[in-house]
């Protein structure tokens, strides 16, 4: 292997490296977070009515997290791969 062809292989191999740590960084949710807003999730989660699939009730979550000072964003909810409830 020539000077040239062990170089090129070098940083080839740093390129798909630096990609796959990239791509594994990019989907880790940021450290720190909202340390409020998880407590007062794990509070409403644990203590709200269960659905039919033992899950916490949304309506239950949602009031739960509406006296604690939250509000859930506008919108759908994001989809987790997960089939939603059958209406």
């Amino acid at each position: 292997m020539t000077e040239k062809q062990l170089i090129m292989t070098a940083l080839l191999a740093m390129a798909c490296q630096s990609a796959a740590f990239a791509a594994t960084n990019a989907s880790a949710p940021p450290s720190g977070g909202n340390a409020a807003l998880e407590a007062a999730m794990a509070s409403c989660s644990s203590s709200a009515a269960r659905d039919s699939h033992g899950g916490p009730d949304m309506r239950a979550m949602d009031a739960c997290m509406q006296a604690k000072g939250f509000t859930r964003p506008a919108g759908p909810p994001p989809n987790d791969g997960k089939p939603g409830p059958q209406q």
